[in-house]
């Protein structure tokens, strides 16, 4: 299967929210608030535009992923991301196109000099390209408290976390 994989640009945004709306209907968990999510993460200062990635079949719009800077508890060195949220059409579902949109968002953000990338999800899915319990990483919401076998990170510079113990606020994000 042909597809592109570009920036989300401003003339997108309505068929994003319409995208991640009608993906998540049909998601194996949601709240029914991502595509709100979405937009309140754009508007915020943590927004990357660079980030936020369509991935385009025929020239429609069948996957978006979105990563935003995070906040810690003070430790400004260590530069973090939020990945959310991530949804392909559900007719294109099972193509692996998930994963590729993933390594390029991921790739994007090493590009950028991001050490590390975390996000709420099913790790059945995500350990596929490398995430692994946040925990693991010594790396912990409290503040939400995030279920720890769904809070999963990935390090994208090799030990950015040794020796380090952080809190994360994901809700941070949105402000």
């Amino acid at each position: 299967m042909e597809y592109i994989i570009r920036t989300a640009e401003l003339r997108d945004y309505d068929e994003i929210y319409e995208l991640i709306k009608t993906a998540f209907f049909t998601a194996y968990l949601s709240d029914g608030t991502e595509q709100d999510f979405a937009v309140a993460l754009r508007n915020s200062k943590n927004y990357i535009k660079e980030l936020e990635l369509v991935m385009e079949v025929d020239s429609k719009i069948v996957g978006h992923v979105m990563m935003t800077e995070l906040g810690t508890n003070g430790k400004d060195l260590v530069s973090i991301l939020l990945l959310a949220p991530i949804c392909i059409a559900e007719e294109y579902r099972n193509n692996g196109l998930g994963e590729q949109l993933i390594d390029e968002g991921l790739k994007r953000a090493t590009e950028l000099d991001y050490n590390g990338v975390f996000l709420l999800g099913d790790p059945k899915f995500y350990n596929r390209v490398g995430f692994i319990r946040a925990s693991e990483l010594k790396v912990y919401d409290k503040v939400n408290k995030l279920p720890d076998e769904y809070f999963l990170g990935i390090e994208l510079k090799p030990n950015s976390f040794e020796d380090t113990e952080f809190l994360i606020d994901v809700m941070e994000s949105t402000k």
